[in-house]
């Protein structure tokens, strides 16, 4: 299996930290993407490809880590647009790799399938800026030990060598202290 970088993405768990009411989630989720994987798959990406992870989403999950999907809202949430702080935030951690897809049409998507869920006890507004918090509080440390961690086995960005599912998953266990699977490589 070819591999651009192969960083799978990473649940990052947090309780309590976003939702201060009891809720029927157990957990929210930050949801990783090492752009160059996701976009090795994918012809359409926007050029220059980040060689970084970018923020995929966040979502409410219950104990065993399994995310929860909801009916869709009765109506979309477009707070990014009278929130330019929260705009400009959006835009620098979670944007769109699809050339010709507005980042908004993410924001949406991730707000209708995953945000929502959570909707009863927290803010759009507040969803938002809890992805974008998280996103900084764990690409700082968490990403950069991934990157390092995946060179020290000798896993490096590469269009011509092919990788191991094992070896990474391997390598990325020892860091993160759980096995990751699911057939997304650029995401777990």
């Amino acid at each position: 299996m070819k591999l651009l970088v192969t960083c799978i993405a990473l649940f990052f768990s947090f309780t309590q930290q976003v939702i201060s009411q009891s809720t029927t989630y157990d957990n929210m989720q930050i949801v990783l993407q090492w752009a160059p994987t996701f976009c090795g798959r994918n012809k359409y990406c926007n050029n220059p490809v980040p060689q970084s992870f970018t923020l995929h989403g966040l979502w409410p999950a219950n104990s065993i880590g399994y995310s929860l999907q909801c009916a869709p809202p009765p109506q979309d949430t477009s707070v990014w647009t009278t929130d330019r702080p929260l705009r400009t935030a959006l835009q620098n951690c979670w944007y769109s790799l699809i050339r010709g897809r507005p980042d908004y049409i993410l924001w949406k998507h991730e707000w209708k399938y995953h945000g929502y869920c959570s909707s009863h006890t927290i803010k759009d507004t507040d969803y938002f800026w809890a992805a974008v918090r998280k996103y900084g509080e764990n690409t700082k440390i968490v990403g950069k030990a991934i990157v390092d961690k995946l060179s020290g086995e000798g896993i490096n960005p590469s269009n011509d060598k092919d990788y191991k599912k094992s070896a990474i998953t391997s390598a990325l266990s020892e860091i993160l202290g759980f096995n990751c699977c699911g057939s997304q490589m650029y995401i777990v």
